[in-house]
């Protein structure tokens, strides 16, 4: 209930700074609606791969829904962006840099490299620790978690498992940005907002989990206290790596048997995940895996 009255004060926040912005004529309109268009596009494939088709009314009636769902997420996510890029741009313009290069197709940028490079790590991080909190508290075993039951189903399934992940953790990301940067603005000091970001979710965890509320709001302290350890330092795209990533990992099943049925889902999700450390290894280093001047 808390989360939910968040969510809904950091949307009419967003939406009366949109508006201010635009009258203004301030904002990247062109970063905004790339960043919608892209979340739009995804949430329709995401959409369509775990859709049955068929030729009838009623599948023309989903799909219709599935445009207005898609169309909403990224009008959704062009008022975030438009309400918060002018205020960063101004105030906490390095948080933007890398993100902004991949927006405008400067992806070869190092500086996207290597902030992609950083986020999968962090992601990595962030699963090795909810793994290490199960293990603790007797949730579950790892070797008994199946992953998500998308994966399970096939290689559609598993595609949609990946498409799920991308708009969601930009959506989420930049939730959560606003938040962090409403903090900064106001204790006007980057360890200060990010201390006062990690107590807010540490305290909300601890609220909600009766069982063990300490061990969750340790948790919940690391996790975003992490997340917003890396946008301080290094840029909001890191983050939103950083949330992809992990998802991958945590929904991937745990077997290393060949013969199961979703291995090759399995190696999909594996796929990704280590394409994407090595495109953002590759990038971070200019496209020059060595250095020829440093070997003569």
């Amino acid at each position: 209930m808390i989360l939910c009255a968040l969510a809904i004060g950091i949307l009419a926040a967003a939406g009366f700074l949109a508006h201010k912005n635009l009258r203004a004529g301030r904002g990247d309109r062109r970063g905004a609606s790339r960043l919608a268009a892209f979340m739009s596009v995804v949430l329709l494939a995401l959409w369509l791969s775990d859709v049955h088709l068929a030729a009838s009314i009623g599948f023309l009636a989903m799909f219709l829904l599935a445009i207005c769902t898609s169309v909403f997420y990224g009008v959704l996510l062009w008022t975030l962006y438009v309400a918060l890029e002018p205020f960063v741009r101004r105030h906490w313009p390095q948080v933007l840099v890398s993100s902004t290069n991949a927006l405008t197709g400067r992806l070869r940028d190092p500086v996207v490299g290597r902030d992609v490079l950083l986020g999968t790590a962090l992601g990595a991080a962030w699963v090795i620790m909810i793994r290490g909190v199960d293990l603790v508290v007797g949730h579950r075993a790892i070797a008994d978690f199946p992953g998500a039951v998308e994966v399970l189903s096939g290689l559609r399934s598993t595609a949609g498992v990946v498409l799920e992940a991308a708009p969601y953790a930009i959506r989420n990301v930049l939730l959560y940005f606003f938040l962090l940067f409403v903090l900064r603005v106001i204790l006007r000091r980057d360890w200060a907002a990010w201390i006062a970001f990690a107590t807010i979710f540490g305290l909300l965890s601890a609220l909600s989990n009766e069982t063990h509320p300490w061990i969750g709001a340790l948790n919940s302290v690391l996790y975003f206290g992490s997340g917003a350890f890396v946008v301080v330092r290094w840029g909001l795209l890191s983050y939103a790596v950083a949330h992809f990533f992990s998802t991958l990992l945590i929904v991937l099943p745990a077997t290393t048997d060949a013969s199961a049925w979703y291995f090759g889902d399995v190696l999909l999700l594996l796929g990704v995940a280590v394409g994407l450390v090595a495109w953002g290894f590759y990038t971070s280093l200019g496209g020059r895996l060595w250095d020829h001047n440093a070997l003569i």
